[in-house]
């Protein structure tokens, strides 16, 4: 008798603890969301300005930040914002660490035409976007898939006028959804 009891009592308890993994699951879903929106200079109206925009590559990263894979977060920034109807975009993505950092330089500095001829670029784009991944982290989510969480600094400059508008955003979501989240909030914040 005690044995079936035993028996009964670790079965249950193991039904019990099955039956945790897709709970946690959803409740971990159900946390994510854009978690921080700031406009660190300039105005979030700057990226509704239309035209042409260069998605520079690959973006700077913090010492608490990694990359899945090197410029797969701007690639599907500049397919959000074109998909958006933001603007259209190019794509230019530049291997060499050091070589990247002096071309954001030399960028911030061109006209559109000076742009287009320092990269081979098809057209001249009227701006171009880079940034800073501030912080990544992924977490299992039992059920649900990968919850990421990411913070990032995006830094739009004006190549007529060469301004900058720089926002910082924290999203939390499911990994294929982080950077579509992202580009939802800006456009979001430029149409509302």
């Amino acid at each position: 008798m005690r044995a079936r009891f035993a028996v009964s009592l670790l079965l249950a308890s193991l039904l019990a603890a099955a039956g945790c993994g897709p709970i946690i699951g959803q409740v971990m879903k159900a946390s994510t969301g854009v978690k921080d929106f700031t406009v660190v200079s300039g105005s979030v109206k700057d990226f509704g300005a239309g035209g042409t925009l260069l998605v520079f590559a690959p973006f700077k990263k913090s010492e608490g930040a990694y990359f899945i894979s090197r410029g797969e977060d701007e690639w599907l920034l500049a397919d959000g914002f074109k998909n958006a109807g933001l603007f259209k975009t190019l794509y230019a993505f530049e291997r060499d660490t050091d070589a990247a950092a002096a071309l954001v330089v030399a960028l911030r500095a061109a006209t559109p035409e000076q742009a287009q001829k320092l990269l081979a670029l098809p057209v001249a784009p009227d701006a171009f976007l880079t940034g800073v991944l501030l912080a990544r982290d992924e977490n299992v989510a039992p059920m649900v898939g990968v919850i990421e969480e990411m913070r990032m600094r995006l830094e739009l400059t004006n190549l007529t006028s060469h301004k900058t508008t720089s926002v910082e955003i924290a999203v939390k979501a499911l990994h294929k959804d982080t950077i579509p989240m992202l580009v939802r909030e800006i456009v979001s914040r430029v149409r509302g």
